[in-house]
């Protein structure tokens, strides 16, 4: 049953991500914007792969230029 869940998951290589990823770091950090790297991390790889972030917590996101964001609690 698990076998066949994982089998469904597109696993987004870090790679992809890792220049938005340190571009937003910097620009979050300067603009007094902070957010943690797995959130950042998560932003980045759905920004770079034209993906949305489905989450509730919208204003934490929306510090991440240019970034894709649902919220289905709302």
């Amino acid at each position: 049953m698990i076998d066949e869940f994982v089998k469904e998951i597109k696993v987004l290589p870090f790679a992809d991500s890792i220049d938005i990823y340190a571009q937003e770091k910097l620009c979050l950090k300067n603009n007094g914007n902070p957010i943690e790297d797995f959130d950042l991390l998560i932003g980045c790889a759905a920004k770079a792969a034209g993906l949305t972030v489905v989450t509730h917590n919208v204003k934490h996101f929306s510090h991440i230029e240019g970034i894709n964001i649902e919220d289905w609690v709302k």
